[in-house]
């Protein structure tokens, strides 16, 4: 199953992702009834909950997955389909970024809300650093979100992660599960998150949430900022919520997730 096919479909034969996981086999129509008989309907409803974002439902996937590469603005699991919406309707950049700041609220309260579902330290963490922009620490927040970041990236994808996650980000989905696409489109904003810049490059800082920046860099004027913070809080808990479940078995090995190096 390609994961473009499967936004297509549930966009034109269901209302939402949502609905088609609450349904009950049994009561499908017979519309549906020759699918359910070929395939493990109720197998592939778990996989979608488990795999697909819920604010994606009947969302344009490409232009989702266009934003998230070339903007760096993540849009697995958060925010929420409206905000979605505005985003990708929206013309420019600078319009975009006026929706993260005017749809701040609601971003701050759809982040808590899908890491309730993460039974994890990295969901404790992102949580923190939610509740330190909220009490107006917001350089803080974006350091400690930006590690969790870092982290996340490092113990599933290897010592090599930040190359291995902007080289998966870039990938052509067409041909990938479900999962895989996800993961890919979590992946997405880190190719600009990852962007490395120094204060001695004689060129001005990145003009958004950057990593590299934000852990080596401070003092230096205009790198911490409410947007990226935003930004950095909204990836985090879209990675955390990707991750969370592969994690516990990751750090009981003593493993990371990816042995591969960058030689």
């Amino acid at each position: 199953m390609d994961f473009g096919g499967i936004g297509e479909i549930l966009s034109q034969n269901l209302p939402t992702v949502e609905t088609m996981l609450g349904l009950d086999p049994a009561i499908f129509t017979d519309h549906y009834k020759h699918l359910a008989d070929a395939i493990d309907l109720s197998g592939i409803m778990e996989s979608l909950s488990r795999w697909f974002p819920a604010n994606l439902s009947a969302v344009d996937l490409d232009e989702a997955a266009a934003l998230a590469l070339g903007e760096g603005i993540p849009m697995a699991w958060v925010p929420r389909r409206e905000i979605v919406d505005l985003l990708i309707q929206a013309h420019s950049y600078e319009e975009r970024a006026v929706i993260l700041e005017t749809q701040s609220v609601g971003i701050l309260e759809d982040c808590p809300a899908v890491l309730e579902e993460v039974n994890h330290e990295w969901g404790r963490q992102t949580r923190l650093a939610i509740s330190a922009y909220q009490a107006g620490f917001e350089s803080p927040a974006q350091s400690h979100a930006g590690n969790v970041i870092d982290s996340i990236v490092l113990q599933m994808l290897g010592r090599s992660g930040r190359t291995e996650a902007k080289k998966r980000a870039e990938e052509d989905w067409d041909e990938l599960s479900v999962r895989l696409a996800t993961e890919a489109l979590a992946l997405r904003p880190l190719v600009r998150a990852y962007k490395k810049w120094y204060p001695d490059d004689g060129a001005p800082p990145p003009g958004h949430f950057a990593r590299h920046a934000t852990a080596h860099a401070v003092g230096h004027p205009e790198l911490f900022q409410p947007r990226y913070t935003l930004v950095a809080l909204m990836l985090a808990t879209s990675l955390a919520r990707t991750y969370w479940e592969d994690a516990d078995q990751v750090w009981s090995s003593g493993e990371s997730g990816d042995s591969r190096s960058d030689g």
